[in-house]
């Protein structure tokens, strides 16, 4: 897009400019500057086209000097035979050196040069409102030093200054640089050795990294003065008079969300009422206002306008993200869930938003109003008390009291606390009878297929602090691949008051439940971190499940030279992009060659999808409406039939359960393509099938090349390059004369060592596939 004239103005000026001077003597005359509209300047903008046009001077080879100034001096743009000169919006305003939002006037004037001497124009205003959003960038341990990825940023305001919050979880995120881009070949800055001063990367070398406790911050930058201000926030409310009274005289607390990167709370809403985000519990943060308001949508810092409740009320719930530009505040209605209870304690000071949910309990007919819970407290926590809510909140519905007749109190009712033990306690909580019964447990264990699912010599757990039991560390060396669980005093369950405890965690490590499933653990040296208040278990650094994924499939049944598990190794599906980088181990491919064996009488192969040595089988169940797409996992019994042929098998499996699903295309051609018969990738040079899995063809090689396949019905364009087989790898393979080369599946080419007639024998009759050359 170029900013340009009126029609009418256009018209004028190339008469001017192009009026041919055999015709008739026209005296030189001043060149006039054309009128321009406002110059819009933004992200979509700012690197278009600004052209400035004017009227020609009608002198013989001009030569026009264009000049520009904001304030102060004139500056000389360039020069130009021509009666316009163009220049970028972002190279005029970096040479104007507008960096701040805002409306600027920018006086242009143009002098034309000749033989005859100079006339110069009248002066041009031509006003640009530039309004570019421009950030600073967060990178640090909290994201991993990750470039061209999620990060808190700081935006720059018509002040010039940056502004931003910035959060670090724990003590490993205490380290960060600020940039300029999403990545490190921008600008880099850090802590000067003056406090609140920047320094900034240069011929001196890059800057230290500036390093923080965890917690909130409210950050300011000015990059022009080498400035900075980094707040601790210690606390983020909700304050207004949609809160009821004192109106403006409370806050409410919003607490941090680790699992989203947000803070939340609860709160009595009344509509159309107002309210603001603030920090500390106060407007000014050590002088500086950061509180937020405008919109819920895009709330703005230090705003003079206050967010609005419109028409929610009642119990609402607040989620405030901070994380990243733009900040929002997002709210929606909240009501009680009978699947729903939480453990409050006195030892977090009544945090409700710090309350541990529990397990509701089910049958047959659905919820039992039971729940199951852990409560892991301070072991010198000896006075604690707890209350039972059915939300964070409490605004909400409580149970407290006597621990055997609880007390049911209504929503801001005053419940009284109910006794606890300190360090660890099992709890069971019958809504309908009304009694919490408790279990005080004190060690943590492993046990599984790994110690022969000995509960009495469990391997134990250690507190990660001495005197709290909320988190605990295992570093064990298991002996093999096999099941796990959690289990505490070295007992599957016990009998409290008529009540039998499952004292065993697991489910998934990234939701523990009492009682629940087996955990799956791999052999090797493994560092276990359980989280007793998140109810997670962190292997080796990650909170997500083991997969007990094998190294390969096989496809084993009657076809081929295979007979079951009789005789020769069934054919192997691998990883996809095993050799490569990006191996993906949640799928398995390969060609699979089902010929028909010697004296086979009728037309389909039988066969099963099999774990290495055989030690699981999957049956499969055609998927409706499909020709070769199969459900499989070990529960189904049946074989899988499908005509003898050749085919190419994807099987993407969820190991843990043991199903998965496998689609199967039949091939209908095996070809060479590459450097192939003096042609350059550009045609497929067919194999002859020979049986029993032998594809050959005699061709001229000069170079690289790969085995590609296609589908039965393939035409030109389509999947072209979806089957093939190729060298192992991400490097050349060099083909050696004789030699059976085993293949990969859409990995590196084949090369041949030198140019020749050859015999080409592809052999898809094994496993894996093979290449073999042969001079003619």
């Amino acid at each position: 897009m170029k900013y340009l004239l009126s029609a009418f103005a256009v018209l004028a000026l190339a008469v001017a400019c192009n009026h041919d001077p055999d015709e008739m003597v026209i005296n030189p005359t001043t060149p006039a500057i054309a009128p321009h509209n406002e110059v819009v300047v933004n992200d979509l903008t700012v690197n278009e086209t600004f052209t400035l046009v004017w009227s020609s001077a009608r002198v013989d080879d001009a030569e026009y000097m264009v000049y520009v100034k904001r304030d102060g001096a004139y500056i000389n743009l360039g020069s130009t035979p021509e009666c316009s000169y163009s220049i970028s919006n972002a190279e005029l305003l970096s040479l104007m050196d507008i960096k701040l939002t805002g409306e600027y006037a920018l006086t242009f004037y143009v002098e034309a040069c000749s033989a005859e001497g100079k006339l110069t124009s009248k002066e041009q205003v031509v006003k640009f409102n530039y309004s570019k959003i421009t950030y600073l960038y967060i990178l640090g341990a909290y994201q991993g030093w990750t470039e061209n990825s999620e990060c808190s940023r700081l935006l720059q305001g018509s002040d010039g200054v940056f502004r931003g919050f910035l959060h670090l979880e724990n003590a490993d995120q205490s380290e960060f640089k600020i940039v300029s881009q999403p990545y490190w070949d921008g600008t880099e800055y850090g802590p000067a050795e003056e406090e609140g001063k920047l320094f900034v990367e240069s011929a001196e070398g890059a800057p230290a990294n500036f390093k923080k406790e965890a917690g909130l911050y409210y950050i300011e930058v000015n990059v022009d003065e080498l400035s900075y201000v980094m707040l601790p926030l210690t606390s983020v409310s909700l304050i207004g008079d949609a809160f009821g009274e004192p109106a403006w005289g409370h806050d409410v607390p919003l607490y941090y969300n680790a699992t989203d990167k947000t803070w939340t709370g609860i709160a009595n809403v009344t509509p159309d009422k107002e309210y603001k985000v603030r920090f500390n519990n106060a407007w000014d943060v050590e002088g500086y206002n950061c509180s937020l308001g405008e919109s819920a949508e895009e709330l703005v810092i230090a705003s003079n306008n206050n967010l609005r409740t419109g028409e929610v009320s009642g119990l609402t719930g607040f989620t405030l993200s901070l994380y990243d530009y733009p900040y929002t505040i997002k709210t929606g209605a909240v009501s009680e869930d009978e699947s729903k209870l939480y453990v409050v304690n006195s030892t977090d000071e009544w945090n409700y938003s710090k309350g541990v949910a529990m397990q509701a309990i089910t049958n047959e007919n659905g919820l039992t109003g039971s729940f199951w819970g852990l409560n892991a407290l301070p072991t010198a926590a000896s006075d604690a008390q707890i209350v039972l809510s059915r939300l964070q909140t409490d605004l909400a519905t409580r149970f407290g009291g006597d621990a055997a007749a609880m007390t049911k109190y209504a929503a801001g009712e005053e419940a009284t606390p109910m006794a606890t033990n300190a360090g660890m306690t099992l709890l069971h909580a019958d809504l309908n009878a009304m009694k919490l019964t408790q279990l005080a447990v004190s060690k943590v264990g492993a046990v599984g297929d790994f110690n022969g699912w000995d509960a009495g010599n469990s391997v134990q757990f250690s507190p990660v602090e001495e005197g709290k039991t909320d988190k605990w560390v295992l570093e064990h060396d298991f002996s093999k691949d096999g099941s796990m669980l959690i289990i505490f005093d070295n007992q599957w369950n016990k009998v409290v008051d008529g009540v039998e405890f499952q004292t065993k965690l697991g489910g998934s490590c990234t939701n523990l439940q009492i009682n629940g499933s087996n955990l799956v653990m791999t052999k090797g040296k493994h560092k276990l971190e359980l989280d007793l208040t998140t109810m997670t278990l962190a292997i080796d650094g990650a909170v997500k499940d083991l997969s007990l994924s094998p190294d390969f499939l096989e496809i084993t049944g009657a076809f081929g030279a295979y007979n079951w598990n009789l005789g020769a190794a069934s054919p192997q599906l691998r990883y996809a992009h095993e050799n490569r980088g990006d191996v993906d181990k949640s799928r398995f491919v390969g060609f699979v060659d089902m010929y028909a064996p010697e004296g086979a009488t009728g037309t389909d192969a039988e066969f099963k999808v099999t774990y290495p040595n055989w030690s699981a089988w999957l049956g499969g169940v055609l998927r409706e409406g499909t020709t070769y797409v199969y459900d499989i996992a070990t529960s189904f019994g049946d074989n899988i039939k499908q005509p003898y042929g050749l085919y190419y098998w994807d099987v993407a499996l969820n190991a843990t359960d043991q199903v998965g699903v496998a689609t199967v295309v039949p091939i209908g051609s095996v070809n060479v393509i590459g450097a192939v018969n003096d042609t350059q990738w550009s045609q497929d040079f067919p194999l002859e099938a020979k049986g029993n899995g032998i594809y050959s063809a005699e061709m001229k090689i000069s170079g690289e090349f790969k085995i590609r396949c296609h589908e039965v019905g393939w035409t030109a364009g389509d999947t072209d390059w979806k089957y093939n087989l190729s060298g192992k790898g991400e490097s050349v393979v060099t083909v050696e004369l004789g030699t059976a080369v085993e293949c990969g599946v859409d990995e590196a080419n084949f090369k041949v060592a030198a140019e020749g007639n050859y015999l080409v024998e592809v052999n898809m009759g094994v496993s894996p596939a093979t290449v073999k050359l042969t001079a003619k």
